[in-house]
Order: structure tokens, then C-alpha cells, then sequence
């Protein structure tokens, strides 16, 4: 049985598994599409400025790379998770177009599904998304 923070890990790591469980989830109704938009650059000092950051999550030295989670054709800037801090606080980058900057937000409090936890910012627009693993014992796909 794979768990959940292994699944973390592996969409760290991988990003083409990352993009594959992502589709997945959406075929199977488990996830909601998101706007995946992801032309965003972290500049220097903005990278210096997030590992500066203090973390309790047990070293925790790297900039994750991900895409914007938010709904498909949403209003408004992109966000996409760099560090997570721990304590329910993420740092995200928050971008429009040229335009960047680096934001801690505290994770979303509301859940789609008992068993989940809403991978978003607290306060973000739309639905929460569903990324579960599934129910406990439920195989995950193998790529």
C-alpha cells in the first residue's frame, strides 16, 4: 500500500508521474481540472528569500516546481507551491504575466471529502480539489 507521503514525495520528485496521476485523478472524478499554467520563474533572490524561510518540516532545503492548482480559466494571478514551512504555512509564488512574488498562506481549513485535505491556500477561489490517494487499500497507478 502506497501512502500518502510517499505519493508527496513522488510528485516532488517526478514530474511527469506528477502529470499522469494528475489526469488520472481527473478521469476518474477524483480531482478537479486546474489552469496547470506554470510560466513562472523564480529569480535569484527570490529563491534566496524562501530558503531563508524558517521551516519545522526536517530540512526541507529545496524549491519544489509545480503548477498553478487553481480552477481552469480563473481570474486573477497564478499561485504554485514552492516550500512547505510546516505548521499548516506554504510559500507560494504568485505570479501575473512579468510579475512575481513570494507569499506565505496558511493551508485551506476545508476538506472536499472527509478523508482529504484541500491541497490550496485558505481563502482560494473555486471548489476545494480532491487529491486523494483513494480509500485505504485502493492501488494507485502504476506509473
Amino acid at each position: 500500500m502506497t501512502t500518502t507521503d510517499e505519493i508527496l514525495k513522488r510528485l516532488r520528485l517526478d514530474p511527469e508521474w506528477a502529470a499522469q496521476y494528475a489526469d488520472h485523478l481527473v478521469a476518474t472524478g477524483r480531482a478537479l481540472p486546474s489552469c496547470e499554467q506554470q510560466d513562472y520563474r523564480v529569480p535569484l533572490a527570490l529563491r534566496a528569500t524562501v530558503l531563508a524561510l524558517p521551516s519545522d518540516t526536517g530540512g526541507d532545503d529545496y524549491i519544489s516546481w509545480s503548477s498553478c492548482p487553481l480552477p481552469p480559466n480563473h481570474r486573477g494571478p497564478h499561485y504554485a507551491c514552492l516550500r512547505h514551512l510546516g505548521a499548516d504555512q506554504v510559500a507560494w509564488i504568485k505570479w501575473l504575466g512579468p510579475l512575481s512574488t513570494v507569499v506565505v498562506l496558511t493551508d485551506c481549513p476545508h476538506s472536499p471529502e472527509p478523508d482529504d485535505a484541500c491541497p490550496l491556500f485558505a481563502g482560494h477561489h473555486g471548489p476545494c480539489p480532491v487529491v486523494s490517494p483513494g480509500p485505504a487499500g485502493r492501488p494507485l497507478p502504476p506509473w
